[in-house]
């Protein structure tokens, strides 16, 4: 049934339906289904004249009125880009450029998430992939919180914390900051092992964390993304 569902989608509920806002290389669009089977047409979310020099999109994700976008450029460079809308709106918002790319220039980064003032993101290299986070605007260099993972999305747990859900050598994987004065990150086990390399984060009307997995091959598998006992846990689910 989720063939079809565009690979590191990022998904926005509303109403009983949903909006998926993907790239496909040529641009950023917003895609609207209510089973994840039937999509409408794709709307482009970034005008021609504010995607000058970009070569190459993928991996958009959307935080309030901002999206961060992997873009490559004719120059060479490849990295996180910021998208801004005066309000979003689904089905009626369009995005314009922030600003250039933030990341380093010599870095191939990917997966760009802003969490509250900070964007999260992949950093790879000969050596593997590891997740940085740096604060856009400022001059420090991007931080180290992961060796090892790639494509971090990230939520509020309860007791106000930080928790991020990642992924590594296939396989989710997760971790929180359990103290808002310290910089570390705690590795979390996951009780029930389940396999992909990206996720979307969507919440239910009852409140529930819905996480949408993607596998390598492209299947997708929904799960109830559940904080238990200082932990968390997926739970996988039957459709969406």
């Amino acid at each position: 049934m989720n063939e079809c569902i565009p690979r590191a989608a990022h998904v926005i509920p509303d109403s009983g339906q949903y909006y998926l806002i993907s790239a496909d290389g040529s641009g950023v669009y917003e895609q609207v289904t209510r089973d994840f089977i039937h999509y409408s047409v794709p709307r482009p979310l970034i005008q021609a004249a504010d995607a000058e020099g970009i070569t190459g999109w993928s991996s958009p994700h959307l935080s309030g009125d901002t999206l961060a976008v992997t873009v490559d450029t004719a120059e060479g460079r490849h990295g996180i880009r910021l998208f801004t809308t005066q309000e979003f709106m689904p089905g009626i918002s369009r995005f314009r450029p922030e600003g250039g790319i933030l990341t380093p220039p010599d870095w191939d980064c990917t997966d760009g998430k802003l969490f509250f003032d900070q964007l999260f993101f992949t950093r790879r290299s000969v050596s593997g992939r590891d997740i940085y986070r740096i604060l856009p605007g400022s001059r420090r260099d991007p931080q180290l919180i992961l060796p090892g993972g790639e494509s971090p999305v990230l939520w509020l747990a309860p007791g106000e914390r930080a928790a991020m859900l990642y992924f590594r050598q296939g396989k989710a994987a997760a971790a929180a900051q359990f103290s808002p004065w310290v910089s570390a990150w705690t590795e979390i086990p996951l009780p029930i092992e389940i396999e992909g390399v990206s996720a979307s984060l969507y919440e239910e009307p009852d409140g529930g964390l819905i996480a949408m997995i993607t596998r390598e091959d492209g299947g997708t598998q929904f799960c109830h993304l559940e904080w238990m006992d200082g932990g968390c846990a997926l739970i996988p689910r039957e459709g969406i």
